[in-house]
């Protein structure tokens, strides 16, 4: 789906060999913004590390709901309506 395309990766920021690079903050505010769906408000309001666990559980969605529509119909209907019912107890993605 188009919500589960990979976002573009950040590029290697230039810095001192061995030392820390600088922040993409184009690509983190389109991840934060775009892919996550967070506010402007959230946004800013998010630490990194938020923003990296966020991101990594939004991946992990996607590649369920991938693997889920590759083999669904290879798991048989109750396995499905299984998932149903706990899709149905998640909160909405943001």
């Amino acid at each position: 789906s188009d919500q589960c395309d990979s976002p573009p990766k950040p590029h290697d920021a230039p810095g001192d060999e061995g030392g820390p690079a600088e922040l993409d903050w184009g690509w983190l505010y389109y991840l934060g913004r775009i892919v996550l769906g967070l506010s402007e408000e959230e946004f800013w309001r998010t630490t990194l590390r938020s923003l990296k666990v966020l991101a990594d559980q939004r991946e992990r969605q996607c590649r369920a709901e991938e693997a889920l529509g590759r083999y669904g119909p290879l798991l048989g209907e109750e396995y499905l309506e299984n998932i149903d019912r706990w899709r149905a107890n998640q909160p909405p993605p943001r």
